[in-house]
């Protein structure tokens, strides 16, 4: 069990006149993480249950809607409280491992102090909304827009806390006394991991990308979306885009070399299946480029592919899931059995904040 605990001192600032109010209090805010490292963390991707150093969340505080459960009628705090950064240090300091870069601030703080309003000005208190990981720009917990693919080390792994959808965090009033905010992350997208070694040593071979398309262009195929926007709220994909996924690999990498003595996995996140839309059968090939583009070996991904052994079920893509592929190259690339496994929704990202 790891723990990470980070103290971060956070009055809420309304307006600078309510510094002046009486009943104004100053607020604590601790940021503790507490989680059990069950796997290492690949790339950008979280395969285990913790945030890896640089790893990056985005916060939202709003004003609190009692009795309605995500809130309908969004209403910022504070315009700093928009989408804050809070990222997890490379290298631990003095003054903790996370940091946290309020929206229109240049700076950022460790240990942060601001004054609270009066209990009036508060309302119904404050709900506090997160996903991950932190996308720059974003202006609503309900329209976060992501792109899939790209580089290997910038993959977009969204997560949601799944206490944005009931009262957990709802309606919290700061008055000086400490409260808890608890949030736990669940991954929204279904992960491909594709694993590579050779059949013979003493080879080995680079992979340079991996790219996710539409077998026959679309034609009775099923759809394959590569970006749109997200709502973090209600765990929704909409504005979804199709188009090829590929990811590159650098060349000079040597984590990106396979050979022959073990696997080696390239993760790969898609959108998983929408409602009313389960996979085609060949609907997607993965090709593989290697060797400095001389080489390109192609999979069509099966139906069969997506279901657990003895499984009888609709195949499709589901988010939290990993469809594992073991692929063993030599002059051509052959595959080595299918695995699905429940591990993203199993390894949830748990974040108490006290509040």
């Amino acid at each position: 069990m790891m723990i990470n605990r980070v103290l971060t001192i956070i009055a809420l600032l309304l307006l600078i006149s309510c510094s002046k109010e009486q009943g104004v209090e100053q607020t604590e805010l601790v940021l503790n993480v507490d989680v059990e490292q069950t796997a290492p963390e690949t790339r950008s991707i979280i395969t285990g249950s913790q945030f890896s150093s640089g790893g990056t969340i985005g916060l939202f505080v709003y004003y609190g809607q009692e009795g309605v459960y995500p809130h309908t009628s969004l209403m910022l705090y504070n315009d700093s409280y928009k989408n804050i950064k809070v990222t997890r240090e490379t290298v631990a300091t003095r003054e903790g491992d996370w940091r946290y870069e309020f929206n229109g601030s240049d700076s950022r703080f460790y240990n942060f102090y601001f004054m609270s309003p009066s209990l009036e000005a508060l309302g119904q208190g404050l709900t506090i909304y997160a996903y991950a990981p932190f996308i720059k720009g974003v202006e609503s917990i309900e329209s976060i827009p992501f792109t899939l693919g790209g580089n290997e080390n910038s993959l977009v792994d969204l997560m949601y806390a799944i206490q944005n959808m009931d009262d957990t965090n709802a309606c919290l009033r700061p008055d000086g006394a400490t409260q808890d905010v608890t949030l736990t992350f669940r991954h929204s997208l279904a992960l491909l991991d594709f694993r590579m070694k050779c059949r013979y040593a003493p080879t080995t071979m680079t992979v340079d990308a991996i790219t996710l398309q539409r077998t026959n262009n679309g034609e009775g195929d099923s759809p394959l979306y590569v970006s749109g926007r997200y709502n973090a709220l209600k765990n929704e994909f909409y504005e979804l885009q199709q188009g090829q996924v590929k990811t590159n690999y650098h060349y000079s990498n040597t984590t990106n070399e396979f050979d022959s003595s073990k696997y080696t996995d390239y993760m790969f996140p898609i959108v998983p299946s929408l409602s009313g839309e389960p996979y085609v059968d060949g609907s997607y090939e993965v090709v593989f480029t290697l060797n400095g583009h001389a080489l390109e070996y192609r999979y069509r991904i099966r139906a069969e592919d997506l279901l657990p052994a003895g499984s009888t079920g609709s195949p499709v893509f589901e988010a939290g899931k990993t469809y594992t592929f073991n692929f063993i190259v030599d002059n051509y690339i052959h595959l080595d059995g299918v695995s699905v496994y429940d591990t993203w929704s199993e390894d949830a990202e748990s974040i108490e904040i006290k509040f």
